[in-house]
Protein backbone atom coordinates (compact mmCIF):
# COMPACT_ATOMS: atom_id res chain seq x y z
CA UNK A 1 0.00 0.00 0.00
CA UNK A 2 1.53 3.01 -1.12
CA UNK A 3 -0.13 6.97 0.12
CA UNK A 4 0.72 10.22 -1.72
CA UNK A 5 3.60 12.23 -0.14
CA UNK A 6 5.10 8.74 1.54
CA UNK A 7 8.53 7.70 0.03
CA UNK A 8 7.90 3.83 0.84
CA UNK A 9 5.38 0.98 -0.23
CA UNK A 10 3.83 -1.22 2.47
CA UNK A 11 3.70 -4.74 1.11
CA UNK A 12 2.43 -7.99 2.58
CA UNK A 13 3.63 -11.51 1.24
CA UNK A 14 4.11 -14.90 3.16
CA UNK A 15 2.87 -18.79 1.96
CA UNK A 16 -0.75 -19.55 1.64
CA UNK A 17 -2.60 -22.23 4.03
CA UNK A 18 -3.47 -25.62 2.73
CA UNK A 19 -6.99 -24.20 1.90
CA UNK A 20 -6.04 -20.55 0.00
CA UNK A 21 -3.46 -22.45 -2.10
CA UNK A 22 -6.39 -24.94 -3.35
CA UNK A 23 -8.58 -21.87 -3.87
CA UNK A 24 -8.39 -20.02 -7.77
CA UNK A 25 -5.76 -17.44 -8.50
CA UNK A 26 -8.23 -14.75 -9.04
CA UNK A 27 -9.56 -15.60 -5.38
CA UNK A 28 -6.17 -15.53 -3.89
CA UNK A 29 -5.32 -12.08 -5.75
CA UNK A 30 -8.91 -10.78 -3.92
CA UNK A 31 -7.66 -11.91 -0.89
CA UNK A 32 -4.48 -10.07 -1.02
CA UNK A 33 -6.46 -7.37 -1.55
CA UNK A 34 -8.91 -7.91 1.38
CA UNK A 35 -6.24 -8.35 3.50
CA UNK A 36 -4.40 -5.39 2.59
CA UNK A 37 -7.44 -3.22 3.25
CA UNK A 38 -8.04 -4.92 6.18
CA UNK A 39 -4.33 -3.79 7.70
CA UNK A 40 -4.81 -0.49 6.46
CA UNK A 41 -7.71 -0.01 8.24
CA UNK A 42 -6.22 -1.86 11.78
CA UNK A 43 -2.88 0.15 11.54
CA UNK A 44 -4.97 3.32 10.64
CA UNK A 45 -3.04 3.93 7.57
CA UNK A 46 -6.62 4.25 6.28
CA UNK A 47 -8.58 7.00 8.06
CA UNK A 48 -12.53 7.23 7.60
CA UNK A 49 -12.83 9.26 4.09
CA UNK A 50 -9.76 8.31 2.79
CA UNK A 51 -9.74 7.52 -1.35
CA UNK A 52 -8.43 4.09 -2.05
CA UNK A 53 -7.31 3.68 -5.73
CA UNK A 54 -6.92 -0.66 -6.80
CA UNK A 55 -4.84 -0.42 -9.48
CA UNK A 56 -5.00 -4.60 -11.01
CA UNK A 57 -4.48 -6.74 -13.60
CA UNK A 58 -6.91 -8.94 -11.88
CA UNK A 59 -10.16 -8.49 -14.17
CA UNK A 60 -12.61 -10.96 -12.36
CA UNK A 61 -11.97 -8.71 -8.90
CA UNK A 62 -12.05 -5.83 -10.15
CA UNK A 63 -15.61 -6.67 -12.14
CA UNK A 64 -17.21 -8.60 -9.11
CA UNK A 65 -16.26 -6.04 -6.77
CA UNK A 66 -18.27 -3.81 -9.36
CA UNK A 67 -21.02 -5.79 -10.01
CA UNK A 68 -21.32 -6.57 -6.29
CA UNK A 69 -21.55 -10.24 -6.85
CA UNK A 70 -20.16 -13.60 -8.29
CA UNK A 71 -20.88 -16.50 -8.74
CA UNK A 72 -18.46 -18.79 -7.21
CA UNK A 73 -19.32 -18.37 -3.76
CA UNK A 74 -15.85 -18.00 -2.19
CA UNK A 75 -15.25 -15.39 -4.67
CA UNK A 76 -18.47 -14.12 -3.33
CA UNK A 77 -17.97 -13.80 0.16
CA UNK A 78 -14.83 -12.06 -0.11
CA UNK A 79 -16.11 -9.41 -2.87
CA UNK A 80 -19.26 -8.58 0.00
CA UNK A 81 -16.34 -8.58 2.66
CA UNK A 82 -14.74 -5.86 0.68
CA UNK A 83 -17.50 -4.02 0.29
CA UNK A 84 -18.76 -4.41 4.46
CA UNK A 85 -14.65 -3.13 4.91
CA UNK A 86 -15.11 -0.19 2.68
CA UNK A 87 -18.61 0.92 4.54
CA UNK A 88 -17.16 0.29 8.04
CA UNK A 89 -14.36 1.85 7.11
CA UNK A 90 -16.06 4.92 5.54
CA UNK A 91 -13.47 4.22 2.92
CA UNK A 92 -14.09 5.54 -1.08
CA UNK A 93 -12.41 2.63 -3.53
CA UNK A 94 -11.68 2.75 -6.78
CA UNK A 95 -11.33 -0.83 -8.54
CA UNK A 96 -8.73 -0.14 -12.09
CA UNK A 97 -8.46 -2.46 -14.27
CA UNK A 98 -4.81 -2.88 -16.27
CA UNK A 99 -3.96 -5.26 -18.50
CA UNK A 100 -1.45 -7.82 -17.41
CA UNK A 101 1.06 -6.71 -20.73
CA UNK A 102 0.73 -2.82 -19.47
CA UNK A 103 1.68 -4.35 -15.90
CA UNK A 104 4.88 -6.10 -17.01
CA UNK A 105 5.97 -3.49 -18.96
CA UNK A 106 5.56 -0.96 -16.00
CA UNK A 107 7.48 -3.03 -13.55
CA UNK A 108 4.48 -3.97 -10.80
CA UNK A 109 3.06 -7.00 -12.63
CA UNK A 110 3.55 -9.94 -9.88
CA UNK A 111 3.51 -7.26 -6.60
CA UNK A 112 0.24 -9.05 -5.50
CA UNK A 113 1.70 -12.73 -6.34
CA UNK A 114 4.56 -12.25 -3.94
CA UNK A 115 7.47 -11.45 -6.56
CA UNK A 116 8.73 -8.27 -5.55
CA UNK A 117 11.24 -7.58 -8.05
CA UNK A 118 11.33 -8.09 -11.91
CA UNK A 119 14.01 -8.03 -14.33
Amino acid sequence: MWKQHDDHLDTIYGGWTQEMSQASSNEREAYNLLLSVESGIANEALKPGMELFVFTDNMVSERCYHLGRSRSRSMHALIMKMHDLVMRGNLFIHFIWIAGERMKMQGTDGLSRETQLQE
